[in-house]
């Protein structure tokens, strides 16, 4: 079950409240690390050009 689907259950109010699946501990591998810090630098890339955030925060973004 989907997370918005528990949120559209919930809406409903029919019974208890569901919570969303917890699937347990999980092993990040290096190549997860590396392609999440991937992501997260082409979201500041389109942050910097959409004007949302000045250089000085993305250079502070892309240090980690």
């Amino acid at each position: 079950m989907r997370n918005s689907d528990i949120e559209e259950y919930n809406k409903m109010k029919l019974h208890e409240p569901l919570k969303p699946e917890v699937v347990g501990h999980v092993e990040l591998t290096e190549d997860d690390i590396k392609i999440a810090k991937y992501m997260s630098s082409e979201v500041h890339k389109r942050l910097l050009a959409s004007g949302k955030i000045t250089k000085e925060q993305f250079d502070e973004l892309e240090k980690d």
